[in-house]
């Protein structure tokens, strides 16, 4: 699990693109920022139900479609 956890994500990230005058990457920062809102707010609310990952799921896509349309 340390393997899979610490290496693979720093070849990763080593070998990214890290070009930001896209929109893309600004799109996706928002996104994932909007998801860990919505899963803060509702654990803080008083827990985490089965639609509340839907809902993430969702932006996953809206965040997949994203990348397929400005890519």
């Amino acid at each position: 699990m340390v393997f899979q956890g610490t290496l693979l994500p720093v070849i990763g990230i080593l070998f990214a693109n890290w070009n930001l005058s896209s929109k893309l990457p600004m799109i996706n920062i928002a996104i994932t920022l909007l998801a860990t809102l919505w899963m803060y707010i509702n654990l803080k609310r008083g827990g985490l139900k089965v639609w509340h990952f839907f809902i993430n799921g969702a932006l996953y896509m809206v965040n997949i479609v994203a990348l397929i349309f400005y890519s």
